[in-house]
């Protein structure tokens, strides 16, 4: 988790560079947006093992918020973004949470610079950092039983991925409104429990299918 953290500051030091430097060479400006939107993923691996010891799974859409900013360098536009996601699944007296976080840098190309409705292809590189919090309800009675029977549990991964998108836009005066469909392509990446690795601990495709919205002013 913590070479994560360390890739995440150097991806907003490298774009901050980069907008920096559009923005002096260009006529273009830059701009600044929020994003709301859905992702899926599959956590098959991680989810049997919760349910086999009376855990629930986790649900397989999150909701993610997040915010970015971008610089044009002639018909590309180039730029970072960051994000968080979560689900929770909670039912018979069981619940369980995913939280994760994310960044990545993109580089999109404007197909149509002199139409207001823009479609824009975009390639990145990105990492983010989940965790699974667990708790169930064992109906324990003693503080011995609590400590042998343990009902939360606290698990976390993380991976780098590779991120292709196709955006479309529509460009006012000084605002921008767009869609954005994408994919997140990873690897499988082995769970941890608080951090620790495990020889035969699951692992899951981190890969992930993801729409959102942006809103946004340049």
């Amino acid at each position: 988790m913590k070479k994560l953290k360390c890739v995440f500051l150097f991806v907003l030091l490298i774009f901050l560079g980069i907008n920096a430097s559009a923005q002096t060479t260009t006529k273009r400006d830059g701009g600044l947006y929020l994003l709301q939107g859905f992702r899926n993923q599959n956590f098959s691996q991680i989810d049997n093992q919760l349910e086999s010891f009376g855990f629930n799974a986790t649900k397989k859409t999150q909701q993610f918020s997040g915010a970015g900013g971008y610089g044009w360098m002639g018909n590309f536009k180039i730029g970072g973004e960051g994000n968080y996601f979560r689900n929770q699944n909670q039912q018979n007296n069981q619940n369980t949470v995913l939280n994760g976080f994310g960044g990545n840098i993109y580089t999109a190309y404007l197909i149509n610079p002199k139409s207001k409705i823009h479609i824009l292809p975009l390639i990145g590189v990105g990492g983010e950092s989940l965790s699974i919090s667990a708790y169930q309800n064992n109906n324990v009675t003693t503080f011995s039983q609590a400590l042998e029977q343990p009902q939360n549990l606290y698990l976390t991964t993380g991976s780098f991925y590779f991120k292709t998108a196709l955006q479309v836009e529509y460009k006012a005066k000084k605002s921008v409104i767009g869609f954005q469909l994408g994919y997140q392509l990873a690897s499988h990446q082995q769970w941890q429990i608080n951090e620790r690795s495990f020889s035969d601990a699951p692992s899951d495709n981190l890969s992930a299918l993801c729409i959102q919205l942006i809103i946004g002013i340049e």
